[in-house]
């Protein structure tokens, strides 16, 4: 695993390039928004260290609903938050 730091327009970003474990492919994580080099680069080195401890949260497209309901299963053709068969099963029910 390695990391690099990279110039676009007037922002700096920070590159992760790892190999997933079950196929070997590469992947590459872009970490943006750093307004200088030496921040980026910082960020770099922590982000390094943060993934060889094992302490690297990747960043996902996960709800606040489906992390705090995991097992909600919705029945088809209901999109309501709240479904009849899950009412009074919330945090505030």
């Amino acid at each position: 695993m390695r990391g690099s730091v990279v110039k676009k327009n007037d922002r700096w970003y920070v590159v992760i390039e790892d190999r997933d474990p079950a196929t070997g492919a590469r992947k590459r994580r872009l970490h943006s928004g750093f307004r200088t080099k030496r921040e980026a680069q910082a960020a770099c080195n922590e982000l390094v260290v943060a993934m060889q401890r094992g302490d690297y949260l990747q960043a996902n497209r996960q709800t606040v609903g489906e992390f705090a309901y995991p097992a909600r299963i919705h029945r088809a053709g209901d999109h309501s938050p709240l479904a009849p068969a899950m009412r009074g099963q919330g945090p505030s029910d």
